[in-house]
């Protein structure tokens, strides 16, 4: 869930999308963007086991392993060059 939206709203607002309320519907309330709402709505269905894909948990540590391999890539450069 991005950062600037409130955990409450993000939960609101997954818990409407998962109880059958379309995403077109939420999208005429002018919260959040529909492209967004798409997003969690898929996210939600993957964390829950519904959708194969890789879960919120393991994402975050994909990205921070992501961030580390760049770094290291970039002292690499720096050596190979000295």
């Amino acid at each position: 869930m991005p950062g600037q939206y409130l955990p409450h709203l993000w939960r609101e607002m997954i818990d409407r999308m998962l109880g059958g309320e379309a995403v077109l519907a939420l999208v005429l309330e002018p919260i959040v963007p529909e492209q967004t709402l798409h997003r969690w709505k898929h996210q939600t269905l993957i964390d829950a086991g519904f959708l194969e894909g890789v879960d919120s948990t393991q994402g975050a540590v994909l990205r921070v392993a992501h961030k580390g391999i760049k770094a290291l890539e970039g002292e690499l450069q720096l050596v190979k060059d000295a």
